[in-house]
């Protein structure tokens, strides 16, 4: 959207400052300005895709290395069976 509002912006001002020539001139400046705002958010999607993805091997690996480890209780836990407030032990 942006990049049409560009190109339709700069087509006016060529067109007022420069007339019909300044008016196609602002047409292609507005139109490969689009394209260099398409392209970009383009690579910032995938940059951000590629991040997420990092993330989530990440948050899988851990995971996997957490979940077969063997709980950890305090002793009032253990003979209680309720969580404990004040244990600085906890299940993730």
């Amino acid at each position: 959207m942006w990049a049409s509002v560009s190109g339709l912006a700069l087509l006016g001002l060529g067109f007022h400052f420069f007339g019909l020539i300044g008016g196609l001139g602002g047409l292609l400046v507005g139109y490969f300005n689009g394209r260099r705002l398409e392209h970009e958010a383009l690579r910032s999607r995938d940059r951000a895709v590629t991040d997420a993805e990092r993330v989530l091997e990440e948050a899988e690996k851990t995971w996997n290395q957490v979940c077969n480890q063997p709980q950890t209780f305090s002793q009032r836990e253990a003979m209680t069976g309720e969580p404990d407030s004040e244990s600085r032990l906890r299940v993730v």
